[in-house]
């Protein structure tokens, strides 16, 4: 797979700062809105020839002291700081014990019409973690490749 480093929103994101909005290190503008007849009127990444998704990737195995879940939501704001993200799309609350390095899943960028800038929240529920890093990157088509417990045994 191919990944883009203008459309990658982190290699190494740190959730560990706090419960709840962990932004990520980078900050996707879509762009200024224009009214030439040529220009965009919304701003909709969701929707064209193949699927856009982000492909969150845990680099670092997740660790807390408490039983800590991250929901990974793509998320969308009029200002970069990213003060009031409004979600667009979310994984729903993923446990640590799930987020172990080389562990991966694609979230599906929804159409819809976008505030100005995009970004990844990694939003941490109970407690905060003590480790764990993410990579977020804007992939097109997904990889259906499975991930299966040291030492499981399949039959075919």
């Amino acid at each position: 797979m191919f990944t883009d480093a203008q459309a990658t929103f982190a290699t190494a994101h740190s959730a560990t700062a706090a419960t709840s909005t962990n932004i990520s290190t980078n900050v996707y503008d879509l762009g200024p809105l224009a009214s030439s007849p040529v220009a965009n009127l919304i701003r909709d990444i969701g929707v064209g020839a193949s699927q856009k998704y982000v492909r969150i990737t845990c680099t670092a195995t997740a660790t807390s002291s408490d039983s800590a879940t991250v929901d990974f939501r793509l998320v969308t704001d009029s200002a970069s700081a990213m003060a009031g993200p409004v979600t667009i799309a979310s994984t729903g609350a993923i446990a640590k014990a799930t987020l172990v390095d080389g562990w991966f899943t694609d979230l599906a960028i929804p159409p819809g019409a976008y505030q100005r800038f995009i970004a990844m929240n990694a939003h941490v529920g109970v407690t905060i973690l003590t480790a764990g890093t993410f990579a977020y990157h804007i992939v097109t088509g997904r990889s259906d490749r499975r991930h299966y417990a040291p030492g499981v045994s399949i039959d075919v």
